[in-house]
C-alpha cells in the first residue's frame, strides 16, 4: 500500500437509519507493541451511524488510514472488528458483534535496483 486503504462494511438484517456503529482494527506493531489498535468508528455522541445512502447502496465505504497500516508487523494478523447498536441505545455494550474479518499482513521491502555490470 502506498496510500490509505478501504473497508467496505455490508448490510445485515435488522439495518435501518441511525443505528450507531463501531468499527475497529487490530493488529500488532512492527515493533511487537500489542494492541496496536486503529478507531475508525467509534460514535457517541453523534454519529458514526447508518444512514440511508449505507442502506439503499448495500453497503458503505470508510478509509483506512495508511500511517497505521504502514506500521503493521510482517506476518502478523490484522483483525477488523464491526458492531451495531440495533436497538439505538448508543451504548456499546449493547451492540452487535458482527464476524470478525481477519486477514494476514504481508509487508514488502522496497529494494533499490543495483547496477553490478554493463
Amino acid at each position: 500500500l502506498s496510500a490509505d486503504a478501504t473497508c467496505w462494511v455490508g448490510t445485515w438484517p435488522l439495518i435501518a437509519p441511525d443505528q450507531d456503529v463501531w468499527l475497529r482494527l487490530k493488529g500488532t506493531k512492527a515493533d511487537g507493541t500489542v494492541p496496536y489498535d486503529l478507531n475508525i468508528w467509534a460514535p457517541p455522541p453523534w454519529g458514526p451511524r447508518t444512514n440511508p445512502l449505507w442502506i439503499s447502496q448495500g453497503f458503505y465505504e470508510v478509509p483506512a488510514d495508511y500511517n497505521y497500516l504502514k506500521e503493521l508487523k510482517d506476518g502478523s494478523t490484522l483483525t477488523m472488528e464491526f458492531k451495531a447498536d440495533l436497538g439505538k441505545t448508543t451504548d456499546e455494550a449493547n451492540a452487535t458483534l458482527f464476524p470478525l474479518r481477519t486477514y494476514t499482513v504481508s509487508a514488502v521491502a522496497l529494494v533499490s535496483p543495483t547496477i553490478t555490470d554493463i
